[in-house]
């Protein structure tokens, strides 16, 4: 397979698994919450775990691909402005 090929299995590998391992992350937080005792467990507090988790999860799963993605691309322009 193809450099691009592999990209695009890796980018949909990234992408489905952030969607599973978010709730994952969240229900083994909230079980970990309660298994200590840290405090009662109440819609605010799982409200707040959960747009925590949400916003992390949009900044590793598209942000950050993206960024590594613009940084490759970068290095392949100035090869080709040097080599030229």
């Amino acid at each position: 397979m193809s450099k691009v090929g592999w990209t695009y299995v890796l980018r949909a590998v990234n992408l489905s698994l952030s969607f599973v391992l978010s709730k994952l992350i969240v229900f083994a937080t909230l079980a970990t919450f309660v298994i200590w005792g840290k405090g009662e467990l109440t819609a605010e507090n799982v409200f707040v775990a959960m747009s925590l988790f949400q916003n992390v999860r949009q900044c590793m799963t598209v942000n950050f691909p993206n960024g590594i993605a613009s940084i490759s691309e970068t290095k392949v322009v100035l090869r080709r402005v040097e080599a030229s």
